[in-house]
């Protein structure tokens, strides 16, 4: 599964990048942040991205297993909605316990947020497991599609790997009806991309960007973007971002 990739089939026009951030280029690490993207047959998409555990040794390993399979596992059921994503979570933390144990190590060294997102023909599905954001654009402009996750700590987040993890996440599921883009992001882009007083999603950055997608917008461009100077200056993290417009 490719690391990020475009797609204008059917109604919709998806589009996402992944870069490391200045923190980890600093550091001499690299991106451990991964993405992927899955047409469904009836010309819906399923879209996934993970920030691997800065503590864990292979965050980047877990961050593109997590993806990869979490695709590939909602493309092989033939059912569809908010239930499998849940399903999902449960399968790849069996996977990750089984490529640990491969590896002769703890399961938390390949610790991974979890942002799933399933649009169908009727409705869009989303999951949250951890830190980032799914994001949501209707009539009534932009909002958070599933609610934030905090720990008792600033920096604490959950991971597939956490004890609990199938507790902790969090499934939302509505009418396709008015929607009119969807965006998933890892937390490097939440200082750019979120009102963080009101807790909402900041129009200025998703408006353009919504544009761009829609005309096509290429993964070179949006991963250029995101490593513009404007946007590394604001943000130390691994910056990755998934948008899906719809083009009528």
């Amino acid at each position: 599964m490719p690391e990020s990739e475009d797609s204008t089939e059917g109604e919709w026009q998806v589009v996402g990048a992944t870069v490391a951030g200045r923190s980890h280029r600093t550091a001499g690490k690299g991106n451990e942040d991964a993405l992927a993207v899955g047409a469904l047959p009836g010309g819906g998409h399923v879209l996934a991205l993970a920030d691997g555990a800065g503590s864990a040794a292979q965050a980047a390993e877990g961050a593109q297993l997590v993806v990869s399979a979490a695709v590939e596992l909602v493309l092989a059921n033939s059912a569809v909605g908010a239930s499998l994503l849940l399903e999902v979570v449960t399968d790849l933390r069996r996977l990750l316990a089984v490529k640990a144990r491969s590896s002769r190590l703890p399961p938390r060294q390949f610790a991974s947020t979890l942002l799933l997102a399933l649009v169908d023909g009727a409705r869009v599905s989303a999951l949250q497991l951890g830190d980032g954001a799914i994001v949501v654009q209707d009539e009534d402009g932009w909002s958070r599609l599933t609610a934030p996750q905090r720990g008792e700590y600033a920096s604490e987040t959950s991971f597939l790997t956490s004890p609990g993890a199938h507790r902790r996440a969090k499934v939302v599921s509505r009418p396709l009806d008015g929607v009119r883009s969807l965006s998933l992001l890892t937390d490097g882009l939440e200082p750019l991309a979120l009102d963080i007083a009101g807790d909402r999603p900041f129009a200025p950055f998703f408006d353009p960007l919504a544009g761009f997608a829609r005309s096509g917008g290429s993964e070179e461009d949006l991963r250029e973007f995101l490593q513009s100077d404007r946007v590394q200056a604001r943000a130390h993290d691994d910056l990755s971002l998934i948008l899906a417009v719809r083009s009528r």
